[in-house]
């Protein structure tokens, strides 16, 4: 039962991917996968790890402060070092899947193809949220805050994300909960304001190569 629950979990992930389209074709064809992506129900012991575990309050301009775009850049940039050549064939996985989904491309037979273009998402996404959770405690930054500066930074350079808690998917999956009540949603930034797009954008390059970073939440 928990073997079907973690597998499970990488479904969420894949179907969300895919745009939402064939949603129930994508977990029969994804069993075969389920037996080696186990390793995933550590995700939410691993986010426990983080030793700052304060929920965070944005203030009410939502303008992020240097320190803040400074910390997040570092932890973006150990975790991308930790995957190392491994995210960039990631990275253009992931752009040719939004790619097509900008393009209203996707139909349910493309789903096999995304299956097998991301079969390595587990083995990958232990490793860097390994790499985060060790990023965020050097810092002592919470995910929460990590979390709302993201959706920040990249509200001010204007490209949307989907924002992906794979651990709460999994905590949901495991109670029996709806995991698409809460595993993800369309990330919601506050306008961008000028100083949010200066202090951003020297990063812009970074925010843009390693979008398939910030789907998973990394």
């Amino acid at each position: 039962m928990k073997k079907l629950a973690i597998g499970c979990g990488i479904v969420l992930v894949i179907a969300v991917v895919a745009g939402g389209i064939g949603a129930y074709y994508v977990f029969h064809k994804a069993q075969t996968m389920i037996a080696g992506l186990s390793e995933l129900k550590s995700v939410p012991e691993l986010d426990r790890q983080v030793r700052n575990s304060a929920a965070y309050t944005p203030p009410a301009s939502g303008e992020l402060s240097a320190d803040q775009v400074t910390n997040y850049v570092a932890i973006r940039e150990q975790v991308r070092q930790k995957l190392g050549a491994r995210v960039k064939e990631l990275d253009a996985r992931y752009k040719a899947v939004a790619e097509r989904q900008h393009r209203n491309e996707h139909s349910a037979f493309d789903i096999p193809e995304i299956l097998s273009a991301y079969r390595d998402l587990a083995g990958l996404y232990m490793l860097g949220k390994r790499a985060q959770v060790e990023a965020l405690n050097a810092r002592n930054f919470s995910l929460s805050e990590y979390r709302w500066v993201q959706r920040q930074a990249y509200g001010a350079i204007g490209m949307p994300f989907m924002d992906m808690d794979v651990s709460k998917a999994i905590e949901d999956i495991q109670a029996g909960r709806d995991p698409g009540k809460t595993g993800h949603h369309a990330a919601e930034a506050s306008p961008a304001s000028d100083k949010n797009k200066a202090l951003v954008e020297p990063h812009r390059k970074l925010l843009e190569d390693s979008a398939s970073l910030s789907f998973l939440g990394l």
